[in-house]
Parts: C-alpha cells; sequence; structure tokens
C-alpha cells in the first residue's frame, strides 16, 4: 500500500506477453537483432498484446530497426514507446 502499487500490476508482469517480450530482450541483448525483429513483426507475436506490456514492445522494435539500419522506423517506434509509457503513467484521458 505504501509504494501505491495494486496486486493485479504486479501479477500482469507474469503474462505471456511478458515471456515473450523476456525472450525478445535476450536476443537484443545478445546482438541478435534480425531474429528479434522477425519475432516481433510476426502476426501471431502480437495477438492479444496486453496494454502494460506495449511500450517495451515498441522499444524493442525501435532498437531492432535502428540496429538493422532502418532509422525512420526506430524512431517511430521510440516515439510510441514514449507515448505508450506517457499513457499508463498518466492514465487513460477520458
Amino acid at each position: 500500500m505504501r509504494l501505491h502499487i495494486d496486486i493485479s500490476q504486479v501479477a500482469e508482469l507474469t503474462t505471456e506477453n511478458h515471456v515473450q517480450l523476456s525472450y525478445v530482450r535476450e536476443l537484443v541483448e545478445c546482438f541478435e537483432y534480425k531474429q528479434a525483429k522477425k519475432i516481433l513483426e510476426s502476426t501471431s507475436f502480437m495477438q492479444n498484446m496486453e496494454d502494460m506490456v506495449m511500450p517495451e514492445f515498441h522499444l524493442l522494435k525501435a532498437i531492432c530497426y535502428s540496429e538493422c539500419g532502418e532509422p525512420q522506423k526506430a524512431l517511430h517506434f521510440l516515439q510510441m514507446a514514449m507515448s505508450g509509457t506517457l499513457h499508463i503513467t498518466n492514465g487513460p484521458t477520458d
């Protein structure tokens, strides 16, 4: 309660999306950008992607595009990651 963290936020970190992104993050950390990019671009990977993991998804995509020599796409996904983080931090505006 002191940290103002809802237990559902902690529980969400073990979702399938988070597990998949952890694998992609490992690929990026091992400089396997093309393989990580291929996984991130697959439609099956995108299915049922939760809002909470979207900023990380976009950030990983930005890193992969940057390292694969596509700076415009990298910038686009970096902007999406930043806007997604702001959306989650501030909450949706109604």
